[in-house]
């Protein structure tokens, strides 16, 4: 994995050459380290990388960030990022959204029409929820899994998860989202039917 930018809240950094990723941070850490701890040492709730400084990177506005000529656009932490105004401007192909509702309805249909793929909140964004979930279960049970267990169990859960939406999506051409919402809203049906419990 190549990361080339990361952002805050109110800016950005962007390196052409690569800035190291968390996925690859035990190969090289500078990067992250160097951030990490500028972050700690200048802490600000909205400036957290104003004023980072290495060579070859850039501040940039993060506005930008969404523009990027790159594979992969991660809008996470903030909703409403991609919008009716700037979707247009979204150049990545794969959008995979990690915060809640960072795409607009209107810009959904706009990355829609121009062929991007984009992953939904509920399916991207959906690790936390599980494993509060998993964390609620070993509480019940007076339990505590080992963190391989708890990562083997949240890894069957989103790849099988994500093997049904993208299977609906390539059988019948929904955009990922509304295969989504479909296979929610079948589970939903079967489950009161199974359960009986409304008429």
């Amino acid at each position: 994995v190549r990361l080339y930018e990361t952002v805050e809240l109110d800016v950005a950094c962007y390196d052409p050459l690569e800035m190291t990723s968390p996925v690859s941070v035990k190969a090289n850490n500078v990067q992250v380290t160097q951030i990490a701890a500028s972050r700690n040492k200048t802490y600000q709730v909205k400036q957290q990388l104003q004023g980072y400084k290495a060579d070859g990177v850039t501040e940039i506005a993060k506005e930008d960030l969404l523009y990027t000529d790159a594979d992969f656009l991660i809008p996470a932490a903030l909703e409403g990022q991609i919008t009716a105004d700037n979707a247009d401007r979204v150049k990545a192909k794969y959008i995979v959204e990690g915060a809640n509702g960072p795409t607009s309805y209107e810009a959904d249909q706009i990355l829609n029409a121009k062929g991007k793929i984009v992953v939904p909140d509920i399916l991207a964004n959906a690790g936390g929820v599980i494993v509060s979930y998993f964390e609620w279960v070993q509480n019940l049970q007076s339990l505590s899994w080992s963190l391989e267990e708890v990562n083997n169990k949240l890894a069957d859960i989103l790849l099988k998860a994500f093997d049904e939406v993208y299977g609906l999506t390539e059988e019948r051409g929904y955009p990922m989202r509304t295969s989504a919402y479909i296979i929610a809203l079948r589970r939903l049906v079967k489950t009161k039917k199974i359960r009986g419990i409304f008429p």
